[in-house]
C-alpha cells in the first residue's frame, strides 16, 4: 500500500484490498429498515471530511442498489440521498439500531472504506468516523483496524548545545 502525507489529508493505495471487500459485501444481508439505516451512515462517511462530491454520490448509490434485489433502490432511499443532513445526523443512534454481528460489520466497514475511497483521499477526519461507526456497532478495534488511519506524532529529540 502506497501512503503520501499531506497536512492532515492522507492519500492510499488500496490495490489488494478491494477484492476482499466485494467478498464481505456478499455477507451483509438486510432488511429494508436496515437499508434505510445504512444509507445514513454511508452518507455520513462522505460528508466526514466536509467535501461531498458526485464521486462519493455516485458510489453510495452503487452500494445501495447492489444491495436491494432488482437494483432499484426505494424512493425512500433516494429521499435520503437527496435531503441528508449531516448536522443532524446520530451516527450512534443509527448504528446501535443495526444489531450487525462480525461478519456484517466487517462488510460495513468495507462500504464505508468504498465512500471514503471514492474521492482518492482518506482523510484523517473520514477515519475517525469509521471508528466511531465501528464503536457504535461495538465491533473490536481490529475488526476495523484495516480501514482506518492514524496520526502518530512524533517529537524529535532536541538538538545539542
Amino acid at each position: 500500500m502506497g501512503c503520501h502525507v499531506e497536512a492532515d489529508r492522507i492519500r492510499l493505495g488500496f490495490l489488494n484490498l478491494n477484492e476482499k471487500r466485494l467478498v464481505r459485501m456478499n455477507t451483509l444481508k438486510i432488511d429494508s429498515d436496515q437499508l434505510s439505516t445504512l444509507a445514513e451512515v454511508l452518507l455520513g462517511a462522505a460528508y466526514a471530511d466536509a467535501d461531498y462530491d458526485g464521486r462519493e454520490a455516485e458510489v453510495i448509490t452503487s452500494i445501495l442498489s447492489e444491495l436491494v434485489k432488482d437494483g432499484r433502490l426505494p424512493d425512500e432511499i433516494e429521499m435520503k440521498l437527496t435531503s441528508f443532513d449531516e448536522d443532524s445526523f446520530d451516527v450512534e443512534g443509527a448504528c446501535g439500531t443495526l444489531n450487525f454481528n462480525a461478519s456484517q460489520r466487517h462488510a460495513v466497514f468495507a462500504l464505508l472504506a468504498r465512500v471514503v475511497e471514492a474521492d482518492d483521499v482518506h482523510d484523517l477526519s473520514e477515519s475517525m468516523y469509521i471508528t466511531r461507526v465501528a464503536k457504535a456497532l461495538g465491533a473490536k478495534p481490529e475488526e476495523y483496524s484495516e480501514y482506518v488511519v492514524e496520526f502518530i506524532e512524533v517529537t524529535p529529540p532536541p538538538l545539542p548545545n
